[in-house]
């Protein structure tokens, strides 16, 4: 063996035995770098979950509900400093100014602000009914800014300090147990996804750290089939806390019954039954408590969760063609979101990021080896495929019309917490790779000249992996996260005078545009800037699915004497953003009269989609999708003069 062979071989030793503090290394100043430079209140629901965290910090366990509105008491403050950085989301070119920030530091806990009342009653429906135990990360770090009367902004910051933290540590035990998906671990765990989600305000963090931990846990002990008294405890309490946060993670009870996860001397059949009736019961009473308490029906049009549950089961069939027609249409969307859509899914990364990340997947795959019989194997994938098939079941039944044609409200982020279970189902088609290496003596130290041909190469290929995959994939997604929160909310792009139409900030879906239908409106035109009258210009938020559709969109803009139109192609168009329809010619219209508008899709075998919100205020009149009127919803719209 050369002396260069030999370095590389250490390296790969002191690599696999260091694997935790290089992912601390690596991962904190990614997340640190997210703490500091992403604006206040910028991913998904950050407000909402916000509000449930300082909830917490009251030692309230679940919200309230109020006149069908579910949320719950808050200081004043924090509306007042949350309603500062509205205007960013989904607006590409709005960035944080100076001026905001310095707004935002005024409001602390004890003034009273501009608002005369100290406490108002908030909606928060989507984060009322969560468990707090996601939480009290962040309602330490809050409790502790009330006690030192800081603003609402620093205890924002400090509040994800604190949960990131929590999340880097759950993280780093899980490749503490060094098990045989150490690799994937750490693949999933330095993905911008998983960074940007460690470094915020949501449920999400504790959730996917833990998920990590539970499947590092079960890797390495259903391969040493060592009997603890603990095991079955330790996964049990993992998979309830996962399964309270997010009941579709119930089918997780089923890897209490891989033979090879052994709790007893003998199979223990029910002691695997009696542990998996304790997590349902404890999951179902919360479930039971948190709708008779605090639950509401975001949009009434959807109707009921029996309605849904109805259709469902008399329609198997037709439940299943939307199934796989939603995984055929957003299929990639999904993929772009599990490795990374920052903000409020409107900062996507380029496309060659994509690409890296898949192949540093693919890497981790090859390199972890959780070597399963095949009935582990099997256990594994029913628990890990019921898990993600009553994902789509739980956001048909609640973020879907019935009847609907498509699984609306499904992110990648949500099978973040399943990703290194299922690099664990990947054994049977990584494991001929291992059986190679072992029958050609890969790792063979000997000097024979076959054989040290064979270790030479294995050992260069190795180290050469392990660079890639510990150092230069971290350091990648470092520079491209950096590039993309800069991008994104600092540098200044011109803008031209408009005025938007105002929606709720809850409730929102995306609703498909397939080829050939349209999505109508009618909305009564607002007072213009300056009393301007000549439109020139509507923008609408609209969705790509990770730039999977294509075609054409047309728009349609008509008052009561004349129309005008205007074409995009959806190609040119960045995912969750405004499309800029500027009409071929203007509009001549005045505060009060009704717009006519319709978005077509044309041309393309993907469909687009249409983000709607509940509705805040009466300027659009009517929002149709086909034949059916959607009256409690609105689209985002910009009226451009």
């Amino acid at each position: 063996m050369t002396r260069l062979t030999r370095i590389m071989a250490t390296f790969i030793t002191t690599t696999n035995n260091n694997v935790r503090f290089i992912y601390l290394l690596v991962v904190l100043p990614i997340i640190l770098f997210q703490v500091f430079f992403t604006p206040p209140f910028q991913t998904p629901d950050s407000p909402n979950n916000f509000d449930r965290a300082y909830q917490v910090s009251n030692g309230i366990l679940i919200g309230a509900r109020d006149n069908n509105i579910s949320g719950g008491y808050l200081n004043s403050n924090i509306i007042s400093t949350e309603s500062l950085f509205n205007y960013i989301p989904f607006h590409y070119n709005n960035k944080i100014t100076a001026n905001v920030i310095e707004k935002a530091r005024l409001y602390t806990w004890k003034n009273k602000g501009k608002n005369k009342k100290r406490y108002i009653f908030s909606s928060f429906p989507n984060t009322s009914v969560y468990p707090p135990l996601a939480y009290l990360p962040q309602a330490g770090a809050i409790g502790i800014g009330r006690l030192l009367d800081l603003s609402i902004l620093q205890t924002y910051r400090l509040s994800l300090l604190f949960v990131s933290l929590c999340a880097v540590f759950f993280t780093y035990y899980a490749l503490n147990f060094n098990s045989s998906i150490t690799p994937a671990i750490f693949a999933s765990a330095t993905l911008p996804m998983v960074t940007c989600l460690y470094a915020a305000m949501e449920s999400d963090a504790l959730l996917i750290s833990i998920g990590f931990l539970l499947a590092a846990f079960m890797a390495r002990r259903t391969t040493d089939n060592d009997y603890h008294k603990s095991n079955i405890i330790y996964a049990s309490i993992m998979i309830t806390f996962l399964a309270l946060q997010k009941p579709p993670y119930i089918g997780l009870v089923l890897l209490l019954f891989i033979p090879g996860f052994v709790v007893s001397k003998s199979y223990g059949l029910m002691k695997r039954i009696g542990f998996s009736v304790v997590i349902i019961s404890i999951v179902t009473a919360w479930i039971t408590y948190a709708k008779s308490a605090a639950w509401v029906n975001i949009d009434p049009s959807h109707k009921s969760l029996i309605s849904h549950a109805i259709y469902i089961i008399t329609n198997p069939a037709i439940f299943i063609t939307i199934f796989l027609k939603t995984i055929d249409s957003q299929y990639s969307s999904y993929y772009h979101q599990l490795i990374g859509v920052l903000g409020w899914l409107d900062a996507p990364f380029s496309g060659e990021y994509y690409v890296i990340a898949g192949a540093a997947l693919v890497l981790a795959a090859t390199l972890s080896s959780a070597r399963l019989k095949l009935t582990d194997w099997i256990f594994l994938l029913l628990s890990v495929l019921s898990s993600a098939i009553m994902i789509f079941i739980a956001l048909y039944a609640d973020w879907s019309p019935v009847k609907s044609t498509m699984i609306e409200g499904v992110q990648g982020r949500y099978f973040l917490p399943l990703l290194p279970l299922s690099f664990m189902l990947l054994y049977p088609a990584t494991h001929y790779f291992y059986y190679l290496k072992k029958r050609n003596n890969f790792f063979s130290w000997t000097t024979d000249n076959k054989s040290s041909t064979y270790s030479t190469i294995f050992i260069s290929v190795r180290a050469a992996s392990y660079s890639f995959l510990y150092f230069l994939f971290p350091l990648i997604t470092f520079i491209y996260t950096a590039g993309v929160i800069i991008d994104r909310y600092y540098l200044i792009n011109t803008q031209s005078p408009s005025v938007t139409i105002k929606t709720s900030s809850v409730g929102q879906i995306p609703i498909p545009i397939f080829q050939g239908e349209s999505v109508s409106l009618t909305l009564r035109a607002p007072s213009a800037p300056y009393g301007a009258s000549q439109l020139k210009g509507i923008d609408v938020l609209m969705a790509t699915y990770s730039g999977t559709a294509n075609g054409t969109v047309n728009l349609r803009a008509c008052d009561s004497d004349t129309c005008t139109h205007s074409s995009l192609k959806i190609a040119n168009q960045k995912d969750n953003s405004y499309f800029n329809f500027l009409l071929n010619k203007t509009l001549v219209v005045h505060a009060g009269e009704n717009i006519n508008i319709s978005i077509t899709h044309a041309n393309g075998s993907k469909p687009i989609a249409i983000w709607l919100w509940r509705k805040n205020g009466s300027v659009v009149e009517q929002t149709s999708v086909g034949n059916k009127n959607i009256k409690s919803m609105s689209p985002r719209i910009i009226l451009t003069y």
